[in-house]
C-alpha cells in the first residue's frame, strides 16, 4: 500500500477534484472528515460541507456501511454545522429551515447507531441552543 502525502495548501482547490481523490482510493470516512475540519477552520465553509454531504451519499453508506462510528461522526458534524447556522440566523424561516436539516442529521445517525452519545448531545444542544427547550438553571 502506498501512501501520499500532500499539505492541505498544495491540495486541488475544488472541493469535487479532493472528493474525486477519496472516493478513487478509497480513503476511509475519518480522512473525509479531517479534511472537512481543516476547511471549516480555514474558512472553506461551501468545501467543508460538500465534502460531509458527499461522505454520507447512500453510495458512500453503502460502500462503507462497516465504519459506523465514521459515518455517524460525518452526520453528527453536519448536524452541528446547521445547528450553528440555525442558531445565528435572524429570519425566522431560515432559522426553522436549518433546524430541520440538523434534526434530520441528527436522526440518521441515530438510525446508524442509536447508543452513539455525541448524537444524542448533538440532538440537545441543539434543542437548547436553538429556543426549544428552555435552559435556564433553577
Amino acid at each position: 500500500m502506498e501512501e501520499v502525502r500532500v499539505s492541505f495548501d498544495q491540495r486541488p482547490r475544488d472541493a469535487s477534484d479532493i472528493i474525486d481523490i477519496l472516493h478513487a482510493e478509497q480513503a476511509p470516512l475519518d480522512i473525509w472528515l479531517i479534511i472537512a475540519r481543516e476547511d471549516f477552520r480555514r474558512a472553506k465553509v461551501a468545501q467543508f460541507r460538500q465534502i460531509l454531504e458527499d461522505g454520507c451519499s447512500p453510495e458512500i453508506e453503502e460502500h462503507c456501511a462497516s465504519m459506523a462510528y465514521e459515518r455517524v461522526a460525518i452526520l453528527n458534524a453536519l448536524g452541528a454545522y446547521y445547528t450553528y447556522l440555525a442558531r445565528t440566523e435572524t429570519k425566522k424561516k431560515e432559522k426553522d429551515q436549518y433546524m430541520v436539516e440538523a434534526i434530520n442529521y441528527y436522526n440518521r445517525a441515530s438510525r446508524i447507531d442509536v447508543s452513539q452519545h455525541s448524537t444524542w448531545v448533538g440532538k440537545g444542544g441543539s434543542a437548547c441552543n436553538c429556543g426549544l427547550i428552555e435552559t435556564r438553571m433553577v
